[in-house]
């Protein structure tokens, strides 16, 4: 079940990510982005097989090389399926044979055939035919289970509830120096993202490094607006399918927004200290040292309860908020006084 949930979540991905195009060899996978789809008796699929939005059909003599998977229509194996069969919002029926998972989501599942796996409905009933061979268990978290006398079950049978496998769980050992040099090395990332930012674009990240000092509560709020409004629109964008490819717009604008606001904290930090030590730094090399601080001083502030994740969100906001006030650095934000804009 761990393997299923882990190549369910790539199909889910994967279909949001391609749902829109036209293809059918996409990715490695087969994507059928609209309308039923069957395999007939003697085609074989030698891929994953995803139904955007319709019924899938494998005929006696069908077989599917991968995993079914339908998003909005209703699954039937009468044939083979080497992989998982899952319907997120239809039902599922297994006639022939799936050797892997079977998993509805929304509706029910019946088996009058083979599943070399488990077979799990989330909100729907499971009915078990005299014929139904289920080598895993059999599970309906919030239905019922129906199982004919003739049915076989290898594994449990079980209703509000899920089946979790006994693991035996040892406790990992800590060793504090791999702790520490680990903690800096994951710094030295954004340190050197935001160096390359600076170094490419040394007097925007300045402006906005001014913003940022000058006006933190402008900036953080407007950069807690911005997260509160676009983080939604992207969420819908991605479920529409058609226009993900805004979403994945969105997201880059607000990822680089909080890459140039980090580059611009992370060179004010930098100044300040080099000031400290009674040097000069140049933008890039404050940017680098700066960033790698802040990004140490954030994840040991996260070890707090809480606390170290509300903090690391206030830093965030106020980066993203001084980037967009100052359109990345492209303008002063406020905008300077008529006399000192002449001097």
């Amino acid at each position: 079940m761990r393997h299923l949930m882990r190549r369910l979540g790539v199909l889910l991905v994967l279909g949001v990510a391609l749902g829109g195009c036209a293809g059918t060899d996409l990715a490695g996978a087969k994507v059928i982005p609209n309308g039923d789809y069957t395999v007939e008796s003697g085609q074989t699929v030698e891929s994953t097989l995803l139904v955007m939005s319709g019924d899938v059909t494998v005929e006696e003599g069908g077989v599917v090389e991968g995993d079914v998977l339908a998003f909005s229509g209703d699954v039937t194996v009468d044939g083979s399926v080497d992989g998982d069969v899952v319907a997120l919002s239809g039902k599922v029926k297994v006639d022939g044979v799936a050797k892997g998972d079977v998993v509805a989501f929304s509706q029910d599942i019946e088996v009058a055939g083979t599943v070399t796996g488990e077979v799990l409905a989330f909100s729907g009933d499971v009915e078990l035919a005299p014929t139904a061979e289920v080598d895993g268990n059999v599970n309906a978290w919030s239905g019922s289970v129906s199982k004919d006398d003739a049915a076989t079950v290898q594994g449990s049978t079980g209703q509000g509830e899920l089946t979790v496998p006994e693991m035996a769980l040892e406790r990992p050992s800590f060793n504090p120096l791999q702790a520490i040099l680990w903690l800096i090395l994951r710094s030295v990332v954004p340190a050197l993202v935001a160096a390359l930012i600076a170094g490419i674009w040394p007097h925007h990240v300045v402006r906005t490094a001014r913003t940022l000092t000058g006006e933190p509560m402008a900036s953080g709020t407007v950069g807690l607006v911005a997260a509160i409004v676009a983080l939604p629109i992207i969420g819908l964008l991605f479920v529409t399918v058609c226009l993900c490819w805004l979403g994945f717009i969105l997201a880059a604008i607000v990822l680089v927004a909080l890459l140039f606001g980090w580059a611009a904290m992370g060179t004010e930090i930098g100044k300040r200290l080099g000031r400290h030590l009674g040097s000069d730094w140049p933008v890039a090399g404050a940017a680098f040292v700066g960033t790698w601080i802040l990004s140490i001083v954030l994840a040991l502030l996260e070890l707090i309860p809480c606390f170290g994740l509300l903090f690391s969100i206030i830093v965030s906001a106020v980066a993203v908020g001084a980037a967009l006030l100052t359109h990345f650095g492209r303008r002063h934000y406020p905008e300077p006084e008529p006399q000192a804009a002449e001097a």
